[in-house]
C-alpha cells in the first residue's frame, strides 16, 4: 500500500489546515485522541506553531500527538542495538582511518598530502570525509556506490579516488564496530537493507517537500501508516512524487506571478531594513503586529532590522534558531585557541577586545585606556610577537597595555603547556570560563544573557564528553587543538529562539512555509539566499550530485519556487525586498525567481535592478487586503510613526570660538568640507587602524621624517661627502627601526624598511649635490606658531620639516618631505581649478617670518616617493598675486571658523576623510545636505 497523500490547497496556510484535518480525523464526540500519532515537521518552527494552534483548537482537552522534526523520525522506525558514536568520536575514527590508509592510495584522494606530524591538517581531512559520508548515507549511498554509479557519467574519472575512500570508509566502520558503537547513518542503511523498519503509530508528514532517499526507503517499509500532507492544489499532483516530495524537473519552468508593486529594489542592508518599515507603514493600521512576519534568509540582517525597527518604535523578536558558534562564549574560546596557536599581535587584539576579557580586566583594575594604547601600539610598532616591547614603548604611554597583556597571558598560563590527552583539558578550559565570567550577573530574561548561559552549559557538556572518548581514539593534543575539537563537536548545535514577545516575528526562509501570519515582508530576495546553490565541492560537484540523485541545485530551486508559490497564494500580502549590496559593500544578484516569468518582464526587471540610482526604492505596495473585517488593536502597525524616521546628519553644536589653535595642514580639511573639518578638528573624532599588517601611509611617513630629523641634527648634515651622508642616514634608519619595531618586526615591515633604504640612498645622492651647491640645513622639525587673522585671530601652528640656507646669498627655503608612492608638485597639491585647496606652504612663510627668518624665502617639496631618483626637489613658482590670494583665503577660513561656520557639507565623497563616510551618509540616496 503506498503512502497516503493529502493535498492542502495553498490558498490556505498549511499548518492551520493540518490541525483541522487531524482534529476531525481523530476526534470522537469532539475530543481528539492522538496518542498513537507522530507528526513530523521540516522545522522546529512548524512544531511550535502546531502546538499553539492545536491548543487553541482543542482548548487543552484530549491527547495531542507526539511532535518531532523530520530529522528525528528515522530512529522511531527501527531499534538501534548499539549506542551511536558521538560526532567527535566519528571524526576521530575517520582521522584514524585516514592515517592508516597506505600513502600511495591516500594520494589518489587528495593529491598533495599534509606532513605526517600535522595533526590539525589530517583531522581536517577526516572531517571532510565524515561530512561526505553523512551526506551520501542520507541518500542511501556509500563511497563504493559512487565509484560504481559514477562510471556511467560521461567524463567521470574519479573511480580510483572513490575506491580508496571506500577502503577508508570500511576501516572507519570497523573501528566503530570494535568499540561496540554504531555510525547512525550506516545503522539506518542496515535497517533498510534488512527491512527492520516498523511502527504501530500513524506517521504524519507536514509539508515535507524534500526528503532524503534513506528516509523515503524507511517510510516505504511502513507506508500503510504514513500520511503526507502536501501544500499545493490537487490539480498539481503530478508535480509531486509518491512521498509527497517535489519532482525537480516539474518545477523548472514554472512561472511566478509577481506584481511590480510587491518588489522593492534597494541598496545595502540598512536600506533593506528601512524598506521593511515602509512596507509596514503602508498597511495603515489594517493589521495587528502579531499578524506580520519578516522573512530573514540572511541572519546577518537580524541586528540591522532590530536597530531600524527599534528607531521606528516597532517591536520584534527572533524566532530563528541560533547556533552555538554565534554565541559570545564560543567566540571567546575560539579567540583563545587562535591566540594560543600563533600568539600574534592581531590575535591578542581579537581576544583582548572580547567583552568578557575587557570586563575581566576592568575587574582587575586595569585602566580602560589600555585599549587605546593597544590600537596605537598595533598601528605603530608592528611586531610579529608581543611581550618583547620595543625601546620606543619604554614610557608610561603603554603601561596599561603592558599590564593587560601580563594579566591575560597569566590567565592562560595553564593552557600554554605541552600536549595532554584530550579529556584532560576539561578542567583548565572550565576554570578559564568560570574566571572570566565569575563577576558577571546574568539575567535569564535578557536574550544575550540566556544565550551566554546556555552556550556555557553546552560547551561544558562537550568538554565532559571529551573525557568519554574511547582510549583507542583519545589523542594527545595541545590546548588550542582541544578547544577547536570541542567547539567543532558542538558548534552546530541549535539553541532555542527567543521567547515570544509582543512584536513582529523574524523567521528564516525555510521556516516561512510552516508559518501562517497573513502578512509577509521578505528581505534578501537575492541569489545565494533564495535559492541557495552549491557549485564547488571537493568530492561532489553539481553534475555528479545530479547523476547520483543527491541534493543539487535543481532540487534547491524546486524547493524554493514551490515555497514562494505557496507563500504568494496563502498570504494576504507578500512583499519582496531585493538588495544590491551586502554589508561588505559587495554586489548582490537578484533571485532567479524574479525572472521566472515572460521575456519582457525579465528585461524590465533587469533594467530596474541595474538601472536605478543606489538606494532608490520602488513604490510601496501590497496585494489586496483581506476583505474580512480586521479588529484594530492597540499594537497594530499604525504604531509606526507617520513622520520620516531616519538618522539625521548631526548638526554642528559649537561654542564660539570652537578652536583656539589650528595647524597649517587643517586648512586643507576646511577648504574640502567645513562639516568634516568640524568632525575632525572640533569634535576630535578619529579612527585607529585595528588590524594593521604593515606601516600605514601616515606611520610610514612619520618613520621617514624621524630618520631624516635625526640626520638633520647630526654633524653629517653639514658634510659634502656622499659616503658620509649615506652611512649616516642609513645608520639612523637602523637605529630608529630597532627603537620602533624591536628586533623582530613583521616580515612586511622588513620589506617596507628595504623600500625606505632605497629611497634614502637616493636622498643621500641628492643631499650631497645640494651641499656642494652651497645649501646647508639650517633647522629641522621646527615647531612654530603665531597669531593669525585680521580683526579676529587664532593661533596657527606648524612643524616645518626642514629650513635650508644658502651660504653665499643668505637665501632661505622651506622644504617639506613627501613620502607618497607618486611624486607630486606643490602646484598640484595646493591648487585645483585655479583655486587654493591647501595652504600649508604659503602659511609656512608667515610662521618663518614671525620666527626670525629674513630675506628671500622659497617653498618646495623633497619627494622621497617610490619613484625616488636623484631629482627629488620640486620648488613652487607662485607669483606674488597668487600668494596674496592664498593669504586672503586663509584669513577667510579663520573668520569662518571663529564664528562657528561649518556648512556647507561637501556633496562629493571626500577621499581625505573616509572615516566620516557613515556620519555624512555617503552613498545614501536622498541624503540631506547641510547648507
Amino acid at each position: 500500500m503506498p503512502i497516503t497523500r493529502m493535498f492542502i490547497d495553498w490558498s490556505r496556510p498549511l499548518i492551520p489546515a493540518v490541525v483541522d484535518h487531524l482534529f476531525e480525523r481523530y476526534s470522537v464526540l469532539r475530543v481528539a485522541d492522538l496518542r498513537q500519532v507522530v507528526v513530523a515537521f521540516p522545522s522546529r518552527h512548524g512544531l511550535k506553531r502546531f502546538d499553539d494552534l492545536w491548543a487553541r483548537r482543542t482548548g487543552g482537552v484530549g491527547h495531542p500527538p507526539r511532535r518531532i522534526t523530520v530529522g528525528d523520525l528515522p530512529e522511531l522506525l527501527y531499534q538501534p542495538l548499539r549506542p551511536f558514536a558521538s560526532e567527535l568520536v566519528q571524526k576521530l575514527a575517520w582521522g584514524e582511518a585516514v592515517r592508516t590508509l597506505p600513502r600511495h592510495k591516500m594520494e589518489r584522494v587528495l593529491g598533495h598530502l599534509p606532513d605526517d606530524a600535522d595533526f590539525d591538517a589530517w583531522l581536517s581531512v577526516g572531517e571532510m570525509l565524515w561530512r561526505t559520508h553523512i551526506e551520501l548515507a542520507a541518500d542511501g549511498l556509500n563511497f563504493g556506490d559512487v565509484a560504481r554509479l559514477g562510471a556511467d557519467l560521461p567524463g567521470f574519472r574519479e573511480g580510483p579516488r572513490w575506491e580508496a575512500m571506500r577502503e577508508m570508509q570500511t576501516t572507519y566502520l570497523s573501528t566503530l564496530d570494535n568499540l561496540e558503537m554504531w555510525d547512525q547513518q550506516t545503522a539506518r542503511l542496515v535497517a533498510i537493507e534488512r527491512r527492520e523498519c516498523h511502527t504501530t503509530q500513524d506517521i504524519i508528514l507536514v509539508g515535507a517537500a524534500d526528503l532524503n532517499i534513506a528516509l523515503r526507503q524507511m517510510l516505504d517499509q511502513v507506508a500503510d501508516r504514513v500520511t503526507a500532507y502536501v501544500h499545493g492544489p490537487v490539480e498539481l499532483a503530478e508535480r509531486f512524487d509518491a512521498h509527497g516530495c517535489l519532482i525537480p524537473h516539474a518545477w523548472e519552468h514554472v512561472d511566478v506571478e509577481l506584481s511590480e508593486e510587491q518588489v522593492a529594489v534597494v541598496d545595502g542592508p540598512p536600506d533593506q531594513a528601512r524598506a521593511v518599515v515602509e512596507r509596514l507603514r503602508s498597511l495603515n493600521g489594517t493589521r495587528r503586529i502579531d499578524e506580520i512576519t519578516i522573512g530573514v534568509p540572511d541572519e546577518r540582517m537580524v541586528p540591522v532590522l532590530r536597530r531600524v525597527l527599534g528607531e521606528a518604535d516597532v517591536a520584534c523578536y527572533r524566532s530563528i534558531e541560533s547556533t552555538l558558534r554565534e554565541t559570545s562564549p564560543y567566540k571567546l574560546l575560539m579567540a583563545v585557541a587562535l591566540w594560543l596557536e600563533g600568539e600574534r599581535p592581531s590575535e591578542f587584539a581579537e581576544l583582548a577586545r572580547h567583552p568578557a576579557i575587557t570586563g575581566w580586566l576592568a575587574d582587575q583594575g586595569v585602566p580602560s585606556r589600555w585599549l587605546m594604547e593597544l590600537d596605537k601600539f598595533l598601528a605603530r610598532h608592528l611586531q610579529s610577537r608581543l611581550g618583547k616591547w620595543p625601546a620606543a614603548t619604554d614610557d608610561e604611554h603603554y603601561n596599561a597595555l603592558k599590564r593587560a597583556y601580563d594579566l591575560v597571558t597569566a590567565l592562560l598560563a595553564g593552557m600554554s603547556v605541552e600536549a595532554r590527552l584530550l579529556g584532560e583539558w576539561a578542567d583548565a578550559v572550565t576554570e578559564f570560563l568560570l574566571t572570566v565570567y565569575r563577576h558577571r550577573e546574568f539575567d535569564l530574561d535578557d536574550p544575550d544573557s540566556r544565550l551566554a548561559v546556555e552556550s556555557c552549559r553546552r560547551i561544558w557538556q562537550a568538554l565532559s564528553a571529551n573525557q568519554e572518548v574511547p582510549e583507542l581514539l583519545m589523542p594527545a593534543v595541545t590546548a588550542y587543538q582541544a578547544i577547536r575539537m570541542t567547539l567543532g563537536s558542538c558548534g552546530s548545535q541549535s539553541i532555542p529562539p527567543e521567547a515570544q514577545v509582543e512584536g513582529v516575528e523574524l523567521l528564516g526562509w525555510l521556516d516561512l512555509a510552516q508559518d501562517d501570519n497573513r502578512v509577509l515582508v521578505l528581505t534578501n530576495f537575492n541569489e545565494g539566499f533564495i535559492p541557495s546553490a552549491v557549485n564547488a565541492d571537493l568530492f561532489l560537484p553539481n553534475a555528479l550530485r545530479q547523476h547520483l540523485g543527491l541534493t543539487d541545485n535543481a532540487r534547491r530551486y524546486a524547493r524554493d519556487v514551490h515555497a514562494l508559490q505557496a507563500l504568494l497564494a496563502s498570504r494576504d500580502s507578500v512583499s519582496l525586498i531585493v538588495g544590491r549590496r551586502n554589508a561588505r559593500n559587495e554586489p548582490l544578484v537578484p533571485s532567479r525567481l524574479l525572472f521566472a516569468t515572460d521575456g519582457s518582464t525579465i528585461a524590465a526587471r533587469i533594467r530596474r535592478f541595474y538601472g536605478r540610482k543606489a538606494g532608490e526604492v520602488s513604490s510601496t505596495g501590497s496585494s489586496p487586503a483581506d476583505p474580512r473585517p480586521v479588529e484594530l488593536l492597540t499594537e497594530r502597525v499604525s504604531m509606526v510613526p507617520k513622520r520620516e524616521r531616519r538618522l539625521d546628519i548631526p548638526r554642528p553644536d559649537v561654542v564660539v570660538p570652537p578652536v583656539g589653535k589650528l595647524s597649517v595642514t587643517a586648512f586643507r580639511s576646511y577648504l574640502a568640507c567645513p562639516y568634516r573639518f568640524y568632525l575632525r578638528h572640533v569634535l576630535k573624532l578619529k579612527t585607529v587602524e585595528e588590524d594593521a599588517v604593515e606601516m600605514a601611509p601616515n606611520v610610514f611617513g612619520d618613520f621617514v621624517h624621524t630618520v631624516l630629523s635625526e640626520f638633520g641634527r647630526s654633524p653629517a648634515a653639514q658634510s659634502v661627502d656622499e659616503r658620509t651622508i649615506r652611512e649616516s642616514v642609513l645608520g639612523f634608519l637602523d637605529t630608529t627601526a630597532v627603537r620602533w619595531f624591536g628586533a623582530d618586526p613583521l616580515p612586511v615591515v622588513q620589506i617596507q624598511l628595504e623600500q625606505i633604504c632605497r629611497r634614502l640612498r637616493a636622498f643621500a645622492v641628492w643631499q650631497t649635490a645640494q651641499a656642494r651647491d652651497g645649501w646647508r640645513i639650517h633647522a629641522v622639525e621646527r615647531d612654530l606658531k603665531m597669531e593669525f587673522g585680521r580683526a579676529n585671530k587664532l593661533v596657527v601652528s606648524g612643524r616645518i620639516d626642514r629650513i635650508d640656507r644658502h651660504e653665499a646669498t643668505n637665501r632661505f627655503r622651506i622644504l617639506d618631505y613627501k613620502t607618497s608612492d607618486k611624486a607630486k608638485t606643490p602646484e598640484k597639491v595646493h591648487r585645483s581649478n585655479d583655486r587654493w585647496v591647501d595652504l600649508q606652504l604659503p602659511l609656512y612663510r608667515h610662521l618663518a617670518w614671525n620666527n626670525g627668518i629674513q630675506g628671500e624665502l622659497q617653498l618646495g617639496y623633497v619627494s622621497l616617493s617610490g619613484e625616488a631618483d636623484e631629482s627629488l626637489l620640486s620648488m613652487a613658482n607662485w607669483q606674488d598675486a597668487e600668494l596674496a590670494e592664498a593669504d586672503q583665503t586663509a584669513f577667510d577660513v579663520v573668520e569662518r571658523i571663529l564664528r562657528g561656520d561649518f556648512a556647507p557639507m561637501s556633496e562629493r565623497e571626500v577621499r581625505d576623510a573616509p572615516e566620516f563616510a557613515r556620519i555624512c551618509q555617503e552613498g545614501v540616496f536622498g541624503r540631506e545636505v547641510l547648507k
